[in-house]
């Protein structure tokens, strides 16, 4: 395996998924009120959406078969390297509820 493909899985690995957080939204501003476990899992979801967005070294079917199934962000990024972007937008629009994010996506891929 690639070290980024490495690098990725330590990354999904690290996340504290017993942190409650709103996985919908993908707020990952850190607050003062953020405990270590909250604090923790946005420093890293936040890191590894930045890499898989911009890396290419790594192999984006290796990581979707690790990947949990709430974090749909890491998983439109993974289906887009896939070049799947339909379904990109379909989690955008349909899971997510973000035009906004789904227009953003269009403007950048085409």
């Amino acid at each position: 395996p690639s070290l980024h493909d490495e690098y990725a899985l330590l990354l999904l690995e690290a996340i504290p998924m017993e942190a409650t957080a709103d996985y919908k939204a993908n707020d990952l501003t850190l607050r003062d009120g953020d405990g270590e476990n909250l604090l923790m899992y946005k420093l890293l979801r936040r890191k590894l959406q930045q890499f898989l967005d911009v890396s290419l070294e790594y192999h984006p079917e290796k990581i979707l078969a690790f990947l949990p199934a709430p974090f749909l962000h890491e998983f439109a990024l993974l289906l887009s390297r896939l070049g799947r972007h339909e379904e990109v937008l379909r989690i955008y629009v349909h899971h997510l509820a973000d035009v906004r994010l789904a227009e953003a996506y269009c403007e950048r891929v085409w």
